[in-house]
């Protein structure tokens, strides 16, 4: 078992673990995740977790967290969020047909089109979400590489009281691996795969850790992987237009300075270039393709780029009665998206004088900076009175331009001879200064209650410059520059008890709240000043469970939850252009239930199902790209289910196989309100599916060899989609629906040292 340098606990041992395939990640990464009570009695080990910014046994955690385990993530095969994001228990995963460009919901938070994420989400001690409307967070979320991961945490339900803005649906957190000085270890690892409809994809991957003395340790990693394409484009005449290459590493050097001080230094880099998107053309009124599986037609290539950098600073400090913690982070995130519009603007488009290709190209760049600051004081020792409070700062700069052009490849690019249709820049910053605490009161040995609170305050101030036939018809080459601003005072508070009503029987009880800000609206000449827009609130009540059967080798979970949801934040179409604005309330409940066994040494199983009701409960306002009351909230199923098995069993003294079945289904969901107050209506109702995975392989010595399939049965699995049509239609003409991966073999070879 490894160790971090200096006095401080291997992170191996604090695995966050709810249900059945967390328990079940432990088990793969560790023989000790079960002892022996007799001959064929595993039994699971107490773990222990950091939900609450300080270290608990799982059993006395009051709220609702999973996470998968480094181990478990390269057992699976896990590359990205699309590789197991929805087996999660009450997580919601939806990309726009890239990696990069991905949307993470928990119980149903969603309106279909979220600027601004409602899943806070962070590396180790680093926010990464951005907090402002203008910076295209809600549909970038952070898609890192599970390379050298220690583990994923999910916390389901607002999170506003020790992570502030934008945890009003969840919390989901990468948590790498920590150098160590036991000495020089390592991995290399080389995969292959064919896809079934498409191209052949392939990638390295290594890691080292190396001491450089007594107190200090370094560890780097790095990774290529060209990804395969399975979507042809007939308009482009590109076959795999999909396919991309996805690189990136990182550099983590740690000092004990002394046995109470360590100092963590961390850069990471990722790269993702993607030539097109996994979207399939099809018919929204039959909802069949229009062009066959897997084909799309666009009149100009839709690339993706984005490059990802962050750099971290972190100083934990033993006080004795306390412990300090400061994080430092700086991070740039660039992404440049083009997407073809020809099917939105087909009736303007008929009759201008352009060449057979002749399109609308939409170019969208986000460049954001963001500075954060977290300092935190936790109470150290086991009295009946705990506590935690800390300050938080971040500033962030983003600058987004967009572009809407005439477009021809054979005339080589923008027609000149045309006015633009639209070219707007925007540029914000956004600062908010926080500050929060916790109490945690020990009544009893048996009982606890806790109450926290977080008083939050932003500033934004935004410029905008945009001109274009779209902007301004009257006179479209003069731009309209309008500055704007925005201030609000926000509180969110958290209360909760637990209950160990035996050893091994935990009851808990716990309400929160969460929100995301508001922020100010773009001034066009076709809308005039519109005003600010307000933060949305959640507040959530839920009750939960966790038990040990049978000697501590089942374990069950249960949650039951509500959530409230206050002035959602919503697209509303005013003068043609799309603006922020609040639309009124929503409500979320359901159940979330795991169940996780080790019936005999060796094998595992495990299930997860997860049932949510969400839906408006008044109507949005007029002009509001929303719905009516009643309306289910968008890419939410109402029900979503992952199961698994795995037996591993040993070949002699120095080898191993083992043997894995993964089944997810995720229900029907919609993509936007039913009752979508637009000309033609823009919702697009995802089939359900059933995505099953196998993998068989054998460890020999300190070489793995797996094979591995996944979508065994080669589901065509609808994952996200966007509606265009004439806005002198009653119906949609085209539907650009994304495509899950086709059925995909391969090949993975991995050495450690």
């Amino acid at each position: 078992m490894q160790r971090t340098i200096g006095k401080f606990k291997p992170t191996a041992q604090c695995l966050m673990v709810s249900g059945l395939l967390a328990a079940h990640a432990v088990l793969l990464a560790n023989n000790q995740a079960h002892a022996q009570t007799g001959a064929d009695a595993p039994m699971l080990e107490e773990v222990v977790v950091t939900a609450s910014k300080r270290e608990q046994a799982l059993s006395d955690v009051p709220n609702s967290v999973s996470a998968f385990t480094g181990e478990f993530l390269d057992d699976i095969g896990a590359f990205s969020l699309q590789d197991y994001a929805t087996s999660l228990p009450g997580v919601q995963y939806a990309n726009q047909g890239t990696p990069g460009q991905s949307t993470l919901t928990m119980r149903g938070i969603a309106t279909g089109s979220e600027p601004t994420p409602t899943v806070a989400v962070y590396l180790d001690e680093a926010a990464l979400s951005s907090n402002s409307a203008y910076s295209g967070g809600g549909g970038l979320a952070a898609d890192l590489a599970t390379i050298d991961l220690d583990r994923v945490e999910v916390l389901r339900g607002p999170q506003g009281t020790l992570y502030g803005a934008s945890a009003l649906g969840g919390l989901f957190k990468y948590v790498t691996r920590k150098p160590t000085t036991d000495g020089i270890e390592g991995r290399v690892e080389a995969e292959y795969s064919d896809v079934s409809e498409g191209s052949d994809g392939y990638g390295v991957n290594g890691v080292i850790n190396l001491p450089l003395g007594d107190s200090v340790a370094l560890r780097a990693s790095g990774y290529i992987k060209e990804l395969p394409g399975w979507v042809d484009n007939v308009g482009t005449g590109e076959d795999d237009s999909n396919e991309g290459e996805q690189s990136g590493g990182r550099l983590a050097l740690a000092w004990d300075a002394t046995d109470a001080l360590r100092l963590t230094l961390t850069g990471i880099q990722q790269t993702i270039d993607m030539d097109g998107r996994t979207q399939v053309d099809f018919n929204p009124n039959s909802g069949k393709p229009v062009y066959g599986d897997y084909v799309t037609s666009t009149r100009t290539a839709e690339p993706f780029e984005q490059d990802f950098q962050l750099l971290t600073g972190v100083i934990e400090w033993d006080l004795g009665f306390a412990s300090l913690l400061s994080a430092t982070s700086y991070q740039d995130l660039d992404s440049e998206r083009i997407t073809d519009e020809f099917a939105q603007y087909a009736p303007t488009l008929a009759v201008l004088p352009l060449p057979d290709d002749g399109t609308a190209r939409f170019r969208v760049d986000i460049a954001t900076e963001k500075f954060d600051q977290e300092i935190r004081l936790a109470s150290n020792g086991d009295g009946r009175l705990n506590w935690l409070g800390g300050f938080y700062y971040t500033k962030q700069e983003s600058d987004t331009i967009q572009q809407l052009d005439f477009w021809s490849d054979d005339l080589g690019g923008a027609v000149d001879f045309l006015p633009v249709l639209a070219d707007i820049n925007l540029d914000l910053e956004y600062e908010e200064y926080a500050v929060f605490g916790e109490l945690y009161w020990s009544l009893t040995d048996a009982l606890e209650l806790s109450a926290g609170l977080r008083w939050s305050q932003n500033e934004q101030d935004y410029k905008q410059d945009a001109l274009g036939l779209a902007i301004n018809p009257v006179d479209p080459t003069t731009p309209i520059a309008a500055p704007g601003d925005s201030d609000e005072d926000v509180t969110t508070w958290m209360v909760s008890a637990k209950w160990d009503a035996t050893d091994n029987a935990m009851f808990y009880a716990r309400v929160a709240t969460g929100y995301r800000a508001g922020g100010p609206n773009p001034v066009l000449a076709t809308t005039g000043d519109l005003g600010n827009f307000d933060s949305d609130e959640t507040t959530n009540f839920e009750i939960g469970y966790r038990g040990a059967w049978l000697e501590n080798s089942l374990q069950t979970n249960a949650t039951l939850f509500y959530i409230d949801w206050d002035d959602i934040q919503i697209t509303q179409i005013i003068g043609g252009a799309g603006v922020r604005a609040n639309g009124g309330g929503a409500t979320s409940e359901g159940l979330e239930l795991e169940v996780m066994w080790l019936p005999v040494a060796g094998l595992t199983l495990g299930l997860n199902t997860t049932y949510t009701d969400a839906q408006l409960t008044e109507d949005t306002p007029s002009l509001v790209i929303g719905g009516l009351d009643g309306d289910a909230l968008p890419l939410t199923p109402e029900w979503a289910t992952n199961a698994f098995a795995e037996y591993r069993f040993g070949l002699g003294d120095s080898m191993e196989g083992f043997a894995t079945i993964n089944y997810r289904y995720v229900d029907d969901r919609d993509t936007r309100f039913d009752s979508a107050l637009t000309p033609f209506g823009d919702n697009y109702v995802l089939e359900s599916y059933g995505l099953l995975d196998l993998r068989a392989g054998l460890v020999v010595n300190a070489v793995q060899f797996t094979l591995w399939g996944r979508n065994i049965t080669d589901e065509e699995a609808e994952m996200n989609s966007a509606v265009y049509g004439s806005p002198f239609s009653t119906e949609a003409d085209l539907a650009r629906v994304v495509i899950g991966q086709p059925r995909t073999v391969g090949l993975t070879v991995s050495y450690d040292f």
